[in-house]
């Protein structure tokens, strides 16, 4: 078909064509809004410098990749289930705020929604009726996007998605950091379907792909490692999450916050911290300058440390994460070692998420498709998945962070008192 335009992109070295409702949805505020919007945040730039690419790409790489599945001969999809898949796949990001997944956390807190649950709200005010003139409902695009289970949803939100092939490929290509590099053709043409007791499409992975779904895992694992749970990275977040909540939670009422801070870009956003003043400028000045806060002495911890502490320490921390009570335990900790508040910040994670069987997805693990024409799940025919699986916590670090004239003064003995009171 002759494409309305096309789009050269540096990590497929090919034009990504678009018709002229993909076009119309590129050239919507939102969407131009995503290429003001870095997909790694502002903080990864601080360790990877030429990772400064945007969000703007990466749907329509979702969008080519999802083109490319849906329109083999094998599937024998109808035109309008291929048109559906491709917007879903093109809208699926619209709802990142500033700096993508790093201002993730304030923004839910205040809204109440996720980048995710805020999609309809953008979709109804700027593509509703683009898209009922051709047929798709903008609820059922949403919907894909936040991982309701319908035909073929799995290739844009399931266990391993094309959404994920695409960061990982992508951030690979401007990072550099390409360990792992799994092979990255091959994993989508041995892509297949099958349904489902309740009669829906789902998601499988040809037995002769088992290699490359290794590759591809293993790949996965070494990016959050390097990458994106590097540790220079996680005390920048957690300083600009903490100038982000300085800012949002005392000027925005949830009412009014996503008709406004969801518009924000990146730019807009920096400067408005810039401008704050008080602890919100300085946090922000001192990630730009590179003048972070450093980890406490002994308490940057991997759970199994967290457990050797105290056997009832981890459980106290999650207790403290889901109960919101971090900055409460911040200002005590700053008290107890006489630091200004807002300078001792606290680093605790979420469990792993979206790993091999994660059941947020659904309660389904991925399966292969045995030659036999039987299905399995990919931790029985693989030992390599099934040990990345259970290593899932490799990565999970608790941490204490404070200016570096405190690095050395923090009593673990102290600090594991006071948390384990929660």
């Amino acid at each position: 078909m002759p494409w309305a335009t096309e789009i050269l992109d540096a990590v497929y070295n090919r034009h990504i064509g678009l018709n002229e409702l993909e076009y119309e949805i590129v050239k919507s505020p939102s969407y131009q809004r995503l290429n003001r919007v870095r997909q790694l945040g502002l903080t990864t730039i601080l360790v990877y410098p030429n990772a400064d690419h945007t969000r703007f790409a990466h749907p329509l790489g979702v969008m080519h990749l999802v083109g490319g599945v849906t329109g083999s001969k094998y599937l024998n999809l109808s035109s309008e289930t291929r048109q559906f898949l491709r917007i879903a796949a093109e809208d699926h990001d619209l709802g990142h705020g500033p700096f993508s997944h790093q201002s993730e956390a304030v923004f839910a807190a205040v809204s109440g929604k996720d980048h995710e649950e805020i999609l309809p709200d953008i979709l109804k005010e700027e593509q509703a009726d683009l898209l009922a003139d051709h047929g798709i409902d903008y609820k059922k695009v949403a919907a894909v996007a936040r991982g309701e289970l319908m035909d073929y949803s799995e290739l844009i939100r399931g266990h391993f998605d094309l959404d994920y092939l695409d960061c990982l490929k992508r951030d690979q290509y401007f990072t550099g950091a390409r360990y792992g590099v799994h092979n990255f053709s091959y994993l989508v043409s041995v892509i297949q379907f099958y349904e489902d007791d309740a009669g829906i499409q789902r998601l499988a992975i040809k037995e002769k792909g088992r290699v490359a779904l290794e590759h591809f895992f293993e790949a996965k694992s070494h990016m959050f490692e390097t990458v994106y749970f590097h540790h220079t990275n996680r005390i920048a977040d957690k300083m600009l999450t903490r100038a982000l909540e300085e800012l949002v939670l005392s000027k925005y009422d949830p009412k009014s916050y996503v008709a406004t801070a969801r518009r924000f870009d990146d730019a807009q956003m920096q400067v408005a911290l810039e401008n704050e003043g008080g602890l919100t400028s300085e946090l922000m000045r001192g990630i730009l300058d590179r003048k972070l806060l450093k980890q406490a002495k002994g308490l940057y911890l991997s759970k199994p440390q967290v457990d050797a502490l105290d056997s009832e320490l981890f459980s106290s921390l999650e207790r403290i994460r889901e109960a919101n009570k971090i900055r409460e335990v911040e200002t005590r900790l700053a008290d107890k070692f006489g630091i200004d508040e807002g300078y001792i910040l606290l680093d605790i994670p979420s469990p792993p998420e979206r790993d091999i069987s994660d059941e947020s997805v659904t309660s389904d693990e991925l399966c292969f498709v045995m030659d036999d024409g039987s299905r399995k799940p990919i931790t029985e025919v693989s030992s390599v998945l099934k040990f990345l699986k259970e290593n899932t916590w490799s990565n999970w670090r608790f941490g204490v962070y404070v200016p570096e004239t405190h690095r050395n003064n923090i009593a673990v003995d102290s600090v594991v008192r006071i948390l384990s009171g929660y």
